[in-house]
């Protein structure tokens, strides 16, 4: 079915999306701890340099100054370049270099410089002392081009990788997906078909029922509380009926709707002289009810559809605006079409929907005001026959509503080309 479909891609597209935050934050998690460790084994490179070097400093009094070239006894391997090496005075002044140009920046501590607009170099800066007192600083640098290049090789190996195990977790999101749907929509098909079973069992008992109360009003004219008493239950079986034939149907237009409607025998309409005769045949009732129905624009248009879906769509949406409308009220109804669509707009100026019951109100049985639509007689099915006949014709209904203020439904159905093909 094709709501099931829908529900197996959009949990798949939320474990995929999951998945997805979930690799990411991995890499980055990754990303940080390697790069980390990468800067950490050059400070202990740089501090063991510094440190071997410590001893190779003089200290006159006044000036400090390397005993020997430095670099002659800085032995490291092949995979670190060769190290600066600064030695600076206690007024942090430069005094010395050896080995590549570095920055010219006094660093306190572990810290990184640009020496050239293309090199990086990572310093880590250590006191000399000569007893108690400070004497000078070595200062030892080392470009991390290194680290930068390994860092971005392993982001560049993420996001390699990233299409092809997003995409089987995909898979695999929507294979276990549709592993959980199954028995859900297993249930949904068993209750469809004991609403449809039940309606046929219903509909026959809810006939002699209203049939022998028509032929007890009768014999019992003659006796005013019980023929009250019958009018009751005249009234109840009514409104079984109506209850059974609502639900009969819209099980047919859900089997229907799953099964897919065969283009060639669905006739084409006037949408528009449907729109004016339902119209018109609901004046009485507005009137009646005091409501003052407002047709106000009217285009034409022609649509691929029964007209008895048309029908029960448009009947349903205006019975259900009166219902919900106060006397002394307004609805107003609408048939507008642009490039590939006629919208049908009815709008009412009744008690409105509560924003937490907009998502409800296409439900089986939901009713957003309980008394009204119990007093009222309506069922409970009317907005769930609307959507499902809507989406029948592959149209589409949406509704917005402010509390106490009204509610307007909008119905988009595919406009049908008079020459013989759908827009």
């Amino acid at each position: 079915m094709k709501m099931f479909t829908k529900l197996r891609l959009r949990l798949t597209l939320q474990y995929t999306l999951l998945a997805t935050c979930v690799y990411l934050l991995l890499g980055a998690i990754a990303s940080a701890f390697f790069y980390s460790g990468l800067t950490e084994t050059i400070d202990s490179v740089l501090g063991e340099v510094a440190n071997s070097l410590d001893d190779a400093v003089q200290y006159n009094g006044s000036t400090v100054s390397f005993v020997h070239k430095p670099l002659e006894h800085v032995h490291l391997s092949d995979k670190h370049a060769i190290p600066t090496i600064q030695l600076w005075n206690a007024s942090r002044v430069l005094v010395e270099e050896y080995g590549p140009h570095g920055t010219n920046i006094f660093m306190a501590g572990e810290s990184e410089g640009q020496a050239e607009p293309q090199v990086r170099l990572r310093s880590v800066n250590k006191p000399v002392h000569r007893g108690e007192q400070i004497v000078g600083f070595l200062q030892i640098q080392l470009p991390v081009s290194g680290r930068d290049d390994a860092i971005r090789e392993f982001m560049e190996a993420l996001t390699a990788t990233a299409p092809f195990l997003i995409g089987g977790l995909a898979a695999t999101g929507y294979f276990f997906a549709s592993r959980a749907v199954k028995p859900v929509e297993e249930s949904f098909a068993l209750l469809k078909q004991f609403s449809a079973d039940a309606g046929h069992e219903l509909k026959t008992p809810v006939a002699i029922i209203r049939s022998a109360c028509d032929n007890l009003a009768d014999d019992l004219k003659d006796y005013p509380a019980a023929a009250e008493r019958l009018e009751v239950i005249h009234r109840t079986t009514e409104r079984m009926e109506r209850l059974v034939l609502d639900l009969l149907l819209l099980t047919k237009t859900e089997q229907a709707k799953d099964e897919g409607r065969k283009e060639s025998t669905v006739p084409v309409v006037e949408l528009d002289m449907v729109f004016r005769e339902i119209l018109g045949e609901f004046g009485d009732l507005f009137e009646e009810k005091e409501i003052e129905l407002y047709a106000d624009r009217i285009d034409s248009a022609h649509v691929q559809a029964d007209k008895d879906s048309l029908y029960k769509i448009f009947s349903n949406l205006l019975r259900n605006a009166a219902r919900y409308t106060d006397k002394g009220g307004k609805v107003t109804a609408s048939l507008e079409v642009s490039v590939d669509y006629a919208t049908i707009i009815v709008s009412d100026t009744g008690i409105g929907i509560p924003p937490e019951s907009l998502a409800k109100i296409f439900d089986r049985f939901y009713r957003v005001d309980q008394s009204r639509a119990r007093t009222g007689g309506g069922s409970g099915l009317g907005l769930a026959i609307v959507k499902a006949l809507v989406e029948k014709l592959d149209g589409s209904i949406d509704v917005t509503s402010e509390a106490g203020k009204g509610s307007t439904f909008i119905v988009k159905l595919p406009l049908y080309n008079v020459a013989g093909r759908p827009t």
